[in-house]
């Protein structure tokens, strides 16, 4: 009926000369899907705070310094704060130096770390009066040697450093611990600094699961890392293996070859000996085949004419030798 209709009115249109302009409107765009990201960025730690620093018992002990550069203040009476490593609860984070201005009357006193037993005692760096002591546990302060310049160093160009584990507690060196003096304070409760602590309070979900996916993503890097070591340590294992294969198959060659050798003159040795002894057979004198003139000769007896024996001086031999028809005669 529809198609009716519109057949219709086209045909009167046309018939009265008329034009038919129809606009086809576009569709309305779809609704934007709007989806609140909440990004797993990890808080930078607070500003270095004047008076009593803060202390956490951490698990690991922290990596060694990362090596960096002062670039110039930028202001006369500006202090520089060194990087160190700052315990976050889980592992260790990198935190670069930096050019700060002090409060009136205060020092910049370095983080400090002491192992007690199978802990380590974190403290931050923080401003303090000047001179005054070292905090102690009853441990072993931790020395770290200075750092040494890289050889892909840049100038400029801050070093991209991932956070660590860190190492065991009394893994490094018998130098690197040093036995603390003086008023021994027991180890503090906290093992999450305070920053950290007010982060998860805030974020309880959101920080629950990115410390898992940290932790995953760590636990896979160094899985992948003890693979590679592994792989490392097999390929050197073959190696090995394949360097002991050829000395021995050297070896085994170098003893046929002296096998050989040894046969070879012993062979020689013989023949020479054969060759020797027939050369002194021949140089022995040979027995004569000639009759010895001194010896007297053998007398031949004539044979008679029948073939018998011919006649002897002896009459007894002639008589015996006579036969009867002779006798007779």
């Amino acid at each position: 009926m529809k198609r009716l209709s519109l057949l219709v009115l086209g045909s009167a249109l046309s018939a009265c000369g008329g034009v038919v302009h129809i606009r086809a409107e576009a569709p309305p765009p779809p609704p934007v899907a709007t989806v609140a990201v909440q990004a797993d960025v990890e808080p930078p730690p607070p500003e270095v705070t004047a008076g009593d620093p803060e202390e956490v018992t951490a698990t690991t002990e922290p990596p060694d310094p990362v090596y960096e550069e002062r670039p110039a203040p930028p202001s006369p009476g500006y202090v520089w704060v060194g990087g160190n490593w700052a315990w976050t609860g889980s592992d260790w984070a990198w935190g670069p130096g930096r050019w700060m201005a002090p409060p009136e009357g205060r020092v910049y006193v370095e983080p400090y770390y002491e192992r007690v037993g199978s802990n380590v005692v974190y403290v931050r760096g923080y401003w303090g009066r000047p001179g005054a002591p070292r905090p102690n546990y009853g441990g072993q302060r931790l020395v770290f040697a200075h750092p040494v310049r890289p050889a892909n160093y840049r100038p400029g160009e801050p070093p991209h450093i991932e956070r660590s584990r860190g190492a065991p507690p009394g893994s490094r060196p018998p130098t690197a611990y040093v036995r603390t003096t003086g008023t021994v304070r027991p180890l503090p409760h906290a093992t999450v600094p305070s920053y950290r602590a007010a982060d998860r309070e805030r974020h309880p979900a959101q920080d629950e699961r990115g410390g898992m996916d940290r932790d995953r993503a760590q636990d896979r890097d160094h899985a992948v890392n003890d693979r590679g070591r592994d792989q490392v340590a097999h390929d050197r294992s073959a190696d090995d293996h394949d360097r002991e294969r050829i000395d021995r198959d050297h070896a085994d060659r170098d003893q046929a070859d002296h096998d050989h050798a040894n046969r070879n003159e012993a062979d020689r040795d013989r023949v020479d000996r054969d060759h020797v002894a027939r050369d002194q057979d021949r140089a022995k004198p040979q027995p004569s085949m000639a009759p010895d003139r001194g010896a007297p000769a053998a007398r031949v007896v004539p044979h008679g004419g029948g073939g018998g024996p011919g006649p002897s001086h002896n009459p007894a031999a002639n008589e015996r030798r006579t036969p009867p028809t002779a006798k007779k005669k």
